[in-house]
């Protein structure tokens, strides 16, 4: 082989770890949100090869039988964790999900560069960290919509959730961006509802 030839694949792999581990963040933070639209997004787009294949360990999450049940479960949680009297009981029981949807996330983007381990690892880090700031919102939010603070939390988090996934398949730093635009937005939105003082 050239060594131009060399070059030429040591900086495409290069660039294709950066722009994984662009990803993995974006992706990852988006499960922590829905993970059910996240995984589902992301495995369709790597089946229908719109997005660098998966590693053999993770290909399953790109089949069918894997993603109708992921599918299914996206329909069931628009619906129960919007709902007051079912909410505070689905979020408990998706936790795990939420972890587990963004460490798969990790090691379907992240494996190739920084290894099968830490790629799940980081993914299910930032999902942990997206679901914290999703329930701490909610959380300072109290009853300030009247009972209808988790409809709208959810709400936007779901469709940031399914916005940013589609946009880091189609552009992955335009996906990054929208996924820090809503992490510092949420924070920002947590420090001022703490800086209020509590209504009664």
């Amino acid at each position: 082989m050239a060594p131009s030839q060399e070059i030429w694949i040591e900086h495409s792999h290069g660039q294709f770890g950066i722009a994984g581990l662009m990803a993995l963040f974006a992706v990852a933070f988006c499960a922590g949100l829905n993970p059910f639209a996240a995984i589902g997004i992301l495995g369709v787009a790597v089946g229908a090869g719109l997005v660098i294949g998966a590693p053999p360990e993770m290909e399953f999450a790109t089949q069918w039988p894997f993603l109708i049940p992921v599918l299914m479960l996206l329909g069931i949680d628009i619906v129960l964790d919007k709902l007051p009297v079912t909410a505070a009981a689905w979020g408990k029981l998706t936790l795990g999900l939420r972890i587990a949807g963004g460490g798969l996330a990790g090691g379907m983007l992240g494996a190739e560069t920084v290894g099968m381990v830490v790629a799940i690892v980081l993914g299910s880090f930032v999902a942990l960290l997206a679901t914290a700031l999703r329930e701490l919102i909610v959380r300072r939010l109290g009853s300030r919509f009247y009972g209808l603070e988790r409809f709208a939390v959810s709400a936007s988090s779901d469709a940031m959730a399914v916005l940013t996934t589609v946009a880091t398949v189609l552009a992955t730093m335009v996906g990054l961006a929208l996924a820090i635009v809503v992490a510092v937005t949420g924070l920002y939105v947590l420090v001022r509802l703490a800086a209020q003082p509590k209504s009664g």
